[in-house]
């Protein structure tokens, strides 16, 4: 007998004719022995899903969503488009992993190259340097990965902040 284990399943399906939400929450109740979620998008055009499968390895998994898919009557199946299958692990580590960048401000780039905030604007104005993500209260925040890169790569990098 061979082992199982739960694998995490997010697939994106083109319908043939629009659902409306009504249908992707009885889809989810269709579903619920999978833990499914359904979602739409596209005008109901395309309909998203997440569940879980319980199968010996990763190709068994996606046969069986697929089949999971395929099976439903409440939406006329066009295409699946994507297909991502994730063990307990690689989903954790995912969730983990914050969906946006880790930002930073003026003050933290100076503490970080070990200058002022003026020479951080100086800096700022130098060719190739990481450009502002987000602007809040008038200033600008950078990802902290791109701007750790430029500071290394040009020589900047205080060792005491790495």
């Amino acid at each position: 007998m061979s082992v199982t284990q739960d694998w995490y399943i997010d697939l994106t399906c083109t319908l043939t004719s629009p659902i409306d939400p009504d249908t992707a929450l009885t889809i989810t109740e269709h579903l619920a022995a999978a833990y499914a979620v359904a979602s739409i998008a596209d005008d109901g055009r395309r309909l998203e899903l997440s569940m879980t499968v319980n199968a010996p390895n990763v190709i068994d998994a996606a046969v069986r969503a697929r089949a999971l898919v395929y099976g439903l009557e409440l939406a006329q199946i066009d295409a699946i488009d994507a297909l991502e299958v994730r063990t307990e692990e690689e989903r954790d580590r995912q969730l983990a992993t914050p969906a946006i960048p880790e930002l930073v401000g003026t003050s933290e780039i100076a503490a970080m190259a070990g200058v002022t905030r003026q020479h951080v604007f100086n800096l700022a104005r130098g060719k190739g340097f990481p450009k502002p993500l987000q602007r809040i209260g008038g200033q600008d925040l950078r990802s902290r990965a791109a701007v750790e890169h430029w500071l290394k790569l040009h020589g900047h990098l205080n060792p005491a902040a790495a």
